[in-house]
C-alpha cells in the first residue's frame, strides 16, 4: 500500500475566505483505497489580523462540526467523467451527519474527533482556536469516504477535489464574531492511499460513491407543502434541517445551527416505493421525528439519541431534524416525495428547509 500526499494545484502562503482549493488525485496503474481520503491545514482565526483570540472573547465555531466549519463548498470530478458531484452545504451536511453518529463524549474523547477542532460545547472552541492549529479532516458524510470498493484508475483517471474556503459570515458566530475577524489557512494538503490494481472481474458488482443531494426551500407558514424530485434512480433516505431566516448572514448567531421550528406538531411523508405503490408516513411526536432524523443520516438512535441529538427544545442547544429511511433504494427521477410540516412557523419569523437526499452513484 502507498501513502499519498498532494498539494493545491494552485498554491498561496494563505488560503482567504472564498478562496477556491483544488487537489488532484492522481494514481495511474493502482487503485484509490475506499475510506482513506484526508484534508490537512493550518487554521489562524483571530479577533482581527494578528491579534489573537482572547479567553474572554465570545468568538465560536460549531463544536460539533469542528473545522470543517470552514469549508463552504466540495466539488468531485473524474477525468472521464467530469463532475460527479457538488455540494454547496457541504459543511450543514457534515453536521447533519455528525450529530447523528457522534456522541458529544466522543467529540472530547476521540483523538480523531479533537484533531478536527471538535468540543462537547460551542463555548468552549474559542479556546481551542486561540492559537495556530493545525487539523486533519475525515469528509465522512459523503463522497471520496462513501465508496462501497476501491476506485480504479482505468474507471475515473485523475480524480480532482475542490473546496471553497467557506464566508466568514458563515464560518463563526458570537457576540465576538465581525467583519473584521481573520480567517487564514494554510498548508494544505491532501492525504490518500492507494496500492496496484487488481484484475478486473466483470462480473463483480459496480463501485458506489453515496453522494449527499440538497433542496434548499422557504417555510413561511404553519402548514407547509412541499413536492420535490431529483435526478437520482438511487435514493436511500431523506433528511431535513432548519434555520431560521433571520440567522442569514449575521454574525452573532451559528448559521449551522439545527433549528427546531416552532411547536412543530406533525410531519407526514408521501411516495410511490420501488413497487410504486403510493405510502403516507405520518409523525406526530418529537421522539419520532428525531429517531427518523438519526436513522436517515446511518446512525443508532439506541445509542445517540441523549448525547447526539438532545432532546431539549432550547433552539440555541438543541439538534433538531427529520428524516425517513427508505427499505431499500427508490427511483425519484420520475416521481415526487411529498413532505407536509404542521407547525406555528409564520411568514414574520420564515425559516429555512435543507431536504437532504442521500443518493448513489455508480462509478
Amino acid at each position: 500500500m502507498k501513502y499519498n500526499v498532494v498539494k493545491p494545484t494552485i498554491q498561496k502562503s494563505v488560503y482567504n475566505p472564498t478562496d477556491e482549493i483544488e487537489l488532484l488525485l492522481s494514481f495511474p496503474g493502482e487503485e484509490y483505497v475506499a475510506g482513506s481520503w484526508a484534508v490537512s491545514m493550518d487554521v489562524n482565526l483571530q479577533e482581527t489580523n494578528g491579534t489573537p483570540i482572547a479567553d474572554a472573547t465570545e468568538l465560536y465555531i460549531d463544536s460539533a462540526a469542528g473545522a470543517h466549519g470552514f469549508l463552504g463548498l466540495e466539488r468531485i470530478s473524474f477525468q472521464t467523467s467530469g463532475d460527479v458531484y457538488t455540494s454547496k452545504f457541504y459543511a450543514r451536511v457534515y453536521k447533519m451527519h455528525s450529530v447523528c453518529n457522534t456522541t458529544r463524549n466522543e467529540q472530547v474523547s476521540k483523538s480523531t474527533e479533537l484533531c478536527q477542532l471538535k468540543a462537547s460545547d460551542d463555548s468552549l472552541t474559542n479556546k481551542m482556536l486561540n492559537a495556530l492549529q493545525s487539523v486533519y479532516l475525515k469528509p465522512s458524510a459523503s463522497g471520496m469516504n462513501s465508496v462501497s470498493g476501491n476506485i480504479r484508475s482505468d474507471k475515473t483517471g485523475t480524480v480532482k477535489i475542490a473546496y471553497k474556503i467557506e464566508d466568514l459570515v458563515k464560518a463563526v458566530f458570537g457576540p465576538g464574531a465581525t467583519a473584521a475577524n481573520s480567517l487564514q489557512i494554510s498548508n494544505v494538503e491532501g492525504h490518500y492511499n492507494s496500492i496496484p490494481l487488481t484484475q478486473l472481474n466483470p462480473k463483480a458488482p459496480p463501485t458506489f460513491m453515496k453522494v449527499m443531494q440538497v433542496v434548499d426551500q422557504k417555510v413561511n407558514t404553519g402548514n407547509a407543502v412541499f413536492n420535490t424530485n431529483i435526478s437520482s434512480g438511487m435514493v436511500s433516505a431523506m433528511s431535513c434541517s432548519f434555520l431560521p431566516i433571520a440567522y442569514d448572514n449575521v454574525f452573532t448567531n451559528n448559521q449551522l445551527q439545527l433549528s427546531e421550528p416552532p411547536n412543530i406538531k406533525r410531519v407526514q411523508w408521501s411516495f410511490n416505493n420501488a413497487l410504486d405503490q403510493y405510502i403516507e408516513y405520518p409523525i406526530e411526536t418529537r421522539e419520532e421525528m428525531l429517531q427518523g432524523f438519526v436513522e436517515s443520516m446511518g446512525g443508532d438512535v439506541n445509542r445517540n439519541n441523549i448525547d447526539s441529538v438532545p432532546l431539549d427544545a432550547d433552539p440555541t442547544t438543541s439538534n433538531f431534524g427529520l428524516g425517513l429511511k427508505f427499505n431499500g433504494t427508490i427511483d425519484l427521477r420520475n416521481k415526487t416525495i411529498g413532505l407536509q410540516i404542521d407547525s406555528d412557523i409564520t411568514s414574520a419569523n420564515p425559516y429555512y428547509l435543507y431536504m437532504v437526499f442521500t443518493t448513489y452513484i455508480a462509478l
